[in-house]
């Protein structure tokens, strides 16, 4: 984790590695949801490569950016729990159409 609180903001950035490219997405589409309060002025850029994870938070001030991490903290522990116990995310089935035989 890097925190940078020399400029005007304050700004953390995660890096995680997943066992696969698929789970890394899962995992950031899954915290992309939560949305940050209106009246919040931080900011939350998701970005994957490869199986990375990377997370930069971007607050007005360090005491909000400690907020925003003990935030986001909680919900990836939640969504890494989530993803042990019920194993790693399965490739999309594929759909088969069967034809009517008269």
């Amino acid at each position: 984790m890097e925190v940078n609180g020399d400029s005007t903001d304050a700004t953390a950035v995660l890096n995680i590695n997943y066992e696969s490219s698929r789970e890394a997405e899962i995992v950031q589409k899954i915290l992309e949801v939560d949305a940050e309060p209106s009246r919040s002025k931080t900011k939350k850029v998701f970005s994957v490569s490869g199986r990375n994870l990377q997370i930069q938070v971007i607050c007005p001030d360090v005491r909000e950016l400690r907020i925003s991490l003990d935030s986001l903290m909680d919900h990836l522990h939640l969504v890494n729990q989530t993803i042990n116990k019920f194993g790693p995310p399965q490739p999309p089935a594929k759909k088969l159409c069967l034809k009517n035989q008269d």
